[in-house]
């Protein structure tokens, strides 16, 4: 679980590559990804939680 949300916080930060993208390195890019890991991470769960 620990490993779960250091990867989800994880996605928020800036690479941290010699060659990175400049696209990737702006704020709008990472708040995306970021909120992606965070729904593909949310939903599955409050799925399996609320069937049980």
């Amino acid at each position: 679980m620990k490993a779960l949300e250091y990867g989800v916080v994880d996605e928020f930060g800036i690479p941290k590559i010699e060659d990175a993208n400049p696209v990737a390195l702006q704020p709008s890019w990472r708040f995306g990804n970021g909120m992606f890991a965070v729904v593909f991470v949310v939903w599955p769960s409050y799925n399996c939680f609320e069937e049980s």
